[in-house]
């Protein structure tokens, strides 16, 4: 069998591959090394060269000194700036680019002059949708651009892919399609088939070209860098209102359709308010978490539509709705995006406060340990006194009924189980930048 393996794979190195997989099981090799060794285990590869060969002068140099046994803090101490990094291979939300020869569906988005207007309408079969009341706004489409989510379970071919920018566009595409199926998408993370069928109309509330030319990972580095040229425009924007009296700890916030919880996150920390719960997943819109639904994260949590106050719609008729009243929005917090296509929803928002993180690898057995030891597989079962046991048990019970956000996170055929529960304290005493430049850079090679 290693030998087919070898004649499949002639250009990975599978000596180290063993030697690492060895190495990890028995913990003789800590996170770094194991990052090294399994980048040298591909350097021969062609997706490898290929990537190489694609960053800069910069990143290559330090790609190859961290290759060669450079520590990464030495590397991370002489700046480290991942965004020239091409695409990753899959996470192409379109297979690729979007192609040079679907530009020409690019109605020229944004203020088009009367001379603009006038050839745009000669284009045969390009449906112009404005999406100001002036008619000097024409909406970003692209038309038979096909489609593909992150993980490349979904596939379609939509006819035509809209990109408003504005309420009253999206009103004006709804009433202009009255008997076409419409479906909205951003960043494309769902598995499920929410999005448009082959020959339907699919509403993006994220650019084409954006999606498919910023590396998703770079967003969470690196969001100031696009937080100013993107948090803008009446899908995407962050406004807030005064605490209300007698409520100096809580505040309302409305958000755009289109804002990103990164986005969102930079927000919250210029101005001192955050979500008591939120997704993990940087790259989607918030449209995309409240239109379905978003589980919270311990018992103190409920889920993050039950902190939305107030749901701005389009509806079926292309008409604005709103939700205030706190039992209807109870009644359609399971799936706000039933009602039709949210532009903009109201979160109550708490006084910020700072995360006491003290992750902890522990052995699976007493990470989350079983009342009955006997049911323990054989391959992660550890010898432990009964004391230690009551000991686990008590310990697990505690973090799950009171810390403030839960998380126990185990991945198949490790002993370890990485437990990742904390509290919160007002107090800023102590406070660290998360993540370090070391940390950043060991994430990015090793994605």
């Amino acid at each position: 069998k290693a030998t087919a393996l070898a004649d499949v794979h002639p250009t990975v190195d599978l000596d180290l591959l063993r030697q690492l997989a060895d190495g990890v099981r028995s913990d003789r090799i800590g996170s770094e090394d194991a990052t090294r060794a399994l980048c040298q285990v591909f350097e021969d590869t062609f997706t490898f060269e290929v990537l190489h060969g694609q960053l800069n002068s910069d990143l290559k140099a330090k790609v190859s000194a961290f290759l060669s046994g450079t520590p990464a803090d030495d590397i991370a101490a002489k700046g480290f700036d991942p965004t020239p990094a091409p695409l990753s291979f899959h996470r192409h939300p379109f297979g690729g680019r979007v192609p040079d020869a679907h530009k020409k569906h690019h109605l020229f988005g944004g203020h088009a002059r009367a001379k603009v207007e006038e050839t745009i309408d000669t284009l045969e079969h390009r449906p112009i949708v404005y999406e100001d009341h002036e008619r000097t706004m024409i909406m970003e489409v692209y038309a038979d651009i096909p489609f593909l989510n992150w993980q490349q379970n979904v596939q379609t071919r939509p006819a035509l892919t809209f990109v408003p920018s504005t309420v009253l566009g999206l009103q004006n595409l709804i009433k202009a399609y009255p008997h076409r199926r419409i479906r909205c998408s951003g960043y494309r993370l769902t598995r499920s088939d929410f999005f448009a069928e082959d020959g339907d109309i699919l509403v993006s509330f994220v650019s084409l070209h954006y999606v498919a030319s910023v590396l998703p990972e770079m967003i969470s580095m690196f969001s100031d860098r696009i937080n100013e040229a993107e948090l803008s425009g009446e899908l995407r924007s962050v406004q807030t209102f005064p605490p209300r009296a007698g409520q100096p700890d809580t505040q309302r916030v409305r958000v755009g359709v289109a804002v990103t919880p990164e986005e969102l996150r930079e927000w919250a920390i210029a101005d001192g308010w955050s979500l008591p719960v939120d997704v993990t997943a940087d790259e989607v819109t918030t449209g995309g978490i409240v239109g379905s639904m978003c589980h919270g994260s311990g018992f103190a949590h409920k889920s993050i539509n039950d902190y939305i106050r107030s749901v701005e719609y389009v509806d079926v008729n292309g008409v604005v709705q709103s939700i205030t009243d706190a039992k209807e929005l109870h009644a359609a917090l399971g799936c706000f995006g039933l009602m039709g296509i949210i532009t903009h929803i109201t979160y109550e928002v708490k006084k910020m406060t700072f995360a006491v993180m003290q992750p902890r690898k522990v052995k699976t057995m007493l990470a989350v340990p079983p009342p009955d030891p006997s049911h323990v597989p054989e391959a992660l079962f550890v010898e432990t006194s009964p004391d230690e046991l009551q000991e686990a048990i008590v310990d697990f019970e505690r973090r799950a009924a009171q810390d403030h956000y839960t998380e126990w996170s185990w991945f198949s055929y490790q002993s370890d189980v990485l437990v990742n529960t904390w509290s919160t304290v007002a107090d800023s005493e102590g406070e660290e930048d998360y993540t370090t430049p070391t940390q950043t850079f060991l994430q990015w090679i090793a994605a």
